[in-house]
């Protein structure tokens, strides 16, 4: 009798309009990504020019939006798979997490900032605690994907303390660096934001 060969079952293949529809899919998943890095990097900026002006300890505001997103992530961590696409569960919690965190700082400071009292401005008398500078590296390209440090250059800072005894790090020029010194008087025009958080709407360094 005749051996039969083996039967081999033949993969299916790919139309052309399949494979067309799946590139198109994975562009459109890349600009997405893009496009909401971009978004995220903005909200992160907005946070910190926020936080600069707002008289509270930044712990407290992120600890509280941080354990409202990781509850949310937990949740709700099938909603994200859109965008990782994944079905791993923690990739999905860590990108809930890193998307909403910085967006529910926004609200926080932005609504507080937006609400603040113009009635309740007043003046207040700070004292010079420090100051001091912090030496950071420009960023230059080596090739395709490496970046290295570039050429160092100092960012200026000092500590000043409000009559409550209240800390708060504000940044400076070069200028007002050289200006300012320890035990030196300035005064800082404050308000109430919306959520009861004080707000600086100007500092005088004459």
């Amino acid at each position: 009798m005749p051996i039969e060969p083996p039967y081999i079952p033949r993969t299916p293949r790919m139309s052309h309009g399949s494979t067309t529809k799946s590139r198109m899919r994975n562009v459109l998943h890349s600009i997405a990504i893009v496009v909401i890095s971009i978004i995220m990097l903005s909200v992160a900026g907005f946070d910190i020019w926020l936080a600069s002006d707002t008289l509270i300890n930044g712990w407290i505001p992120l600890g509280i939006c941080a354990m409202i997103s990781i509850y949310g992530a937990i949740m709700l961590h099938s909603r994200w798979k859109w965008l990782t696409q994944s079905s791993t569960k923690w990739i999905n919690i860590l990108c809930g997490i890193s998307v909403t965190t910085p967006l529910l700082l926004l609200a926080f400071y932005g609504t507080n900032w937006l609400g603040a009292s113009p009635d309740k401005v007043h003046t207040e008398e700070v004292t010079v605690e420090s100051r001091y500078y912090k030496e950071r590296h420009r960023t230059r390209r080596v090739g395709r994907r490496y970046v290295a440090n570039g050429e160092p250059y100092k960012v200026y800072y000092a500590t000043v303390v409000f009559p409550d005894g209240f800390k708060k790090e504000i940044s400076l020029t070069h200028s007002r660096y050289r200006r300012i010194h320890q035990g030196q008087q300035l005064s800082v025009e404050v308000t109430t934001g919306l959520w009861g958080v004080r707000v600086i709407k100007n500092i005088s360094y004459d």
